[in-house]
């Protein structure tokens, strides 16, 4: 062998030197194929070989592509994907993991595949180098997923010292890391165009807020929503977006209490949207995004109700209308059964009596339905209101069970209340009375006899909690999620006697939530339900 025919081991810092600049050149670039130019150019210049076969995996399809580069040309000359059940050839480098040199003068050394391609394309050396990719959750692990070959044609050549081992790993290496950098960075580039495709696209306006509570960005249905213009929306104070100032001091507490704490909630309330024209309803959805360089977003996403809240309106409208002019005919007849019962016209026989006393009974039940749907519908228009004052609520609750005692002596509950010195809430007494009735009487009715309702009090910071919590039917999940709207019943035995129409309880929610307070329930399918009344003290 000539010494012109081998290759030629580069001295130690004159290789570190090399080293560190093919390192620099990889680590500067993001794109790959001047990664992978950069590569074999080093691998080349260092081995003196003649063709670089680079294969990385396609992780769409698990196909591998490979790049083809020549020594005497500056770019690399092909480019082909290459099928799985072509790469036999590879799979003896990925189960080594290490380096494998390949003579063609030793070629009763060599695999009869191998061979073939060597009588083929000529060649004398070959060097199939394997490319170790980092695990994505294992920090320190490493996959082998690509290969790169070496080839030498017609001249000869001589083995591989360890220091040129060692560098052609190390090179290898370094362009691993800078081809998963390449990777990582366009799998975020699609991430972020998923992201912003549907940012854009859907239907739902979409502003994205930041902790100093400044809109950063809009996307196109929020603009064409409000009525504005790109340059008009970002930077502005969310606050300003806002119909009711009022409304926002609850959604910049939300926003605040999000940004702060550690448990970041996911919001939903209706809003007033002011556009340059008009107002608009809208549904808001607050999510909060926490980023690991701590810079946090809230995404507030706005769908339009206008068109619901018209149909709510003409449909309370109607109600109401028909509510009202049903009214007056029942007073009316309401009044000719009393003068009947009060035998205005004569006596009456046994069998007239009891046929009188279901007539009466079925005109006061048709009247309390029109009271609570007149009442309900008033609650609905926000036509209520409220002379708040300091309120005794465990007064108000005790009132409450002496006036549903009849009743609950009737099915043999007991009420087992935990006294206890809390502050004076901030209520309407009349209004916080038909709050209570309602939640009690209700206990009562989806109560088994010889059963018992606990009703507790507690201190929430400035809040006052007030608990009832029966033993009866309970509620399905499904049940419990609809129970605060009209005209909702739970299907159960009880439920059936209880009879009703299904106006308490949104009627309940309705004036808590007018008193700015909360209201929710727990319940579990034939073990009872638990309402929880949240109420602000009196300050």
């Amino acid at each position: 062998m000539s010494k012109t025919d081998s290759i030629q081991i580069p001295k130690s810092s004159e290789s570190i030197e090399k080293v560190y600049r093919i390192s620099a050149k990889l680590s500067s670039s993001l794109d790959l194929d001047k990664i992978l130019q950069v590569l074999s150019e080093s691998l080349l210049d260092l081995t003196g070989f003649d063709i670089c076969n680079i294969f990385l995996p396609d992780p769409d399809n698990g196909e591998y592509l490979l790049n083809v580069f020549a020594s005497d040309k500056e770019q690399y000359f092909a480019k082909e994907r290459v099928f799985l059940k072509n790469t036999n050839h590879l799979k003896e480098v990925f189960e080594s993991k290490k380096i494998m040199f390949y003579c063609g003068l030793e070629r009763n050394k060599i695999k009869p595949r191998l061979l073939k391609y060597f009588r083929k394309y000529d060649i004398t050396c070959s060097v199939h180098i394997p490319i170790a990719f980092p695990r994505k959750k294992q920090l320190g692990k490493s996959d082998i997923k690509g290969c790169i070959i070496l080839d030498k044609r017609k001249s000869a050549c001589n083995i591989y010292s360890k220091e040129l081992n060692k560098n052609i790993l190390m090179i290898t290496n370094l362009a691993a890391i800078a081809i998963n950098n390449f990777l990582l960075h366009e799998a975020f580039k699609n991430q972020r165009n998923r992201w912003y495709a549907i940012f854009e696209d859907t239907t739902d306006g979409i502003v994205i807020v930041d902790n100093e509570l400044k809109i950063n960005n809009a996307n196109r249905a929020f603009k064409k929503m409000v009525d504005l213009e790109a340059k008009e929306a970002i930077g502005k104070d969310v606050g300003k977006l806002f119909e009711n100032d009022n409304q926002y001091d609850v959604i910049l507490k939300n926003l605040k209490d999000g940004f702060e704490g550690e448990t970041i909630p996911s919001i939903k309330r209706e809003v007033i949207l002011k556009t340059k024209l008009d107002t608009l309803p809208a549904s808001l959805r607050i999510s909060f995004i926490k980023s690991t360089e701590n810079y946090p977003r809230a995404i507030l996403s706005f769908e339009d109700i206008s068109k619901e809240k018209e149909l709510e309106h003409n449909k309370d409208d109607f109600v109401s209308i028909v509510s009202h002019e049903l009214r007056t005919p029942i007073t009316v007849t309401r009044g000719y059964l009393s003068l009947l019962e009060r035998k205005e016209f004569g006596e009456l026989n046994d069998k007239q009596a009891r046929f009188l006393t279901k007539t009466i009974n079925s005109a006061d039940k048709v009247a309390s339905l029109l009271e609570g749907i007149l009442e309900a519908n008033r609650l609905s228009l926000g036509k209520i209101k409220l002379k708040l004052e300091p309120v005794n609520l465990v007064n108000i609750v005790k009132t409450v069970i002496l006036d549903l005692n009849s009743l609950f002596k009737e099915r043999n509950i007991k009420v087992d209340m935990k006294e206890k010195k809390i502050p004076k809430v901030c209520a309407d007494e009349i209004r916080l009375y038909q709050i209570i009735y309602n939640i009690l009487d209700n206990a009562r009715k989806y109560s088994s006899k010889n059963s018992r309702i606990n009703i507790g009090f507690q201190v929430k910071g400035n809040r006052v909690l007030l608990t009832v919590e029966d033993h009866g039917v309970g509620m399905s999940f499904l049940e419990k999620r609809n129970i605060f709207r009209r005209f909702t019943r739970t299907e159960n035995a009880l439920s059936n006697e209880a009879g009703g129409f299904g106006l308490g309880l949104y009627i309940v929610k309705s004036l808590v939530v007018s008193h700015k307070g909360k209201i929710w329930v727990e319940s579990e399918k034939d073990k009872g339900t638990k309402v929880n009344v949240l109420l602000n003290q009196y300050e």
